[in-house]
């Protein structure tokens, strides 16, 4: 009698093992598979600039240089400056990439678009328009 209630405690236990282990997997399953769904829809969704801002610029002045930081362990950072300045007589000093500092021209005028403050593009005007 002892080992008839013995099995029946033994295979009631495997049952609940299997059962634990059988919901846990398929909760991991729908967790995972939502999370990925949320990745998509994020990636989907289109980035809206917070502040963007187009105006007619003149390019009067380039500066480039590096910069030391750290204390133990240095590192030198290449910095790229363009300064732009706009119809209205405001300066705007803008750190730009090393590739968009040698495309720029002192002097050179064009539609400067700033997405929160940084350059977003420079499209510059053609002065060989003919009448």
């Amino acid at each position: 009698m002892d080992e008839i209630f013995l099995s029946i405690l033994i295979c009631g236990c495997l049952i609940s093992l299997v059962f634990v282990i059988a919901s846990s997997i398929k909760d991991f399953y729908f967790a995972s598979t939502k999370h990925k769904n949320n990745l998509n829809n994020e990636n989907n969704v289109m980035f809206e600039p917070e502040y963007k801002t187009k105006v007619n610029a003149t390019v009067i002045d380039q500066h480039c240089g590096v910069r030391t930081i750290g204390y133990k362990t240095f590192k030198t950072i290449k910095e790229f400056m363009v300064v732009f300045q706009t119809e209205n007589g405001d300066v705007l000093e803008l750190y730009v990439p090393e590739e968009a500092y040698l495309a720029f021209e002192h002097g050179q005028k064009g539609l400067l678009t700033l997405i929160d403050g940084q350059l977003y593009s420079f499209e510059p005007k053609n002065n060989d328009s003919k009448s």
